[in-house]
C-alpha cells in the first residue's frame, strides 16, 4: 500500500497543473464553468517550469502567424512546436518591461552567435 501511495503521488507532481494568479491575472480553465467559453490562453506550472499555451503575441500576431515561423525540437521523447528565437525576440521588446529587454538583449547575442 505505501509503494502504491508513493507511485500515486510521483505520477500527480508529473502531471502539469493549471493555475491561477490573480497577480498577474492568469485564468485556471479549471475555474472555466461556462461550457463553449474560449479561452484565449492556457497559463500552465510544470515540474519542469511553466508552460504558456497562448492563442496570439504581442509583437508576432496570431496562432497561425506564429506557428508557420515556430521550429520543431525534441522534449522529453516528443516533438513538440516553439516560437522561433527571431519571433521570441520580438515578443520581448512588444512587452517593453526592463526585464523583457534585457532577454531580447540577451537572445539577440545568441542569435549572432549561432550564426557565427
Amino acid at each position: 500500500m505505501r509503494d502504491f501511495k508513493q507511485r500515486e503521488r510521483r505520477e500527480t507532481a508529473r502531471r502539469p497543473k493549471a493555475h491561477s494568479s490573480p497577480a498577474s491575472q492568469k485564468i485556471s480553465f479549471l475555474n472555466n464553468r461556462d461550457p463553449g467559453v474560449e479561452i484565449q490562453n492556457l497559463y500552465l506550472r510544470t515540474d519542469f517550469g511553466p508552460v504558456d499555451i497562448l492563442s496570439s503575441i504581442l509583437g508576432v500576431g496570431e496562432f497561425d502567424r506564429v506557428r508557420a515561423a515556430s521550429i520543431q525540437v525534441e522534449l522529453f521523447e516528443r516533438t513538440c512546436r516553439v516560437i522561433s528565437l527571431d519571433d521570441l525576440i520580438l515578443a520581448k521588446e512588444a512587452l517593453g518591461r526592463e526585464k523583457d529587454l534585457l532577454a531580447a538583449k540577451e537572445l539577440r547575442a545568441d542569435r549572432e552567435k549561432q550564426r557565427s
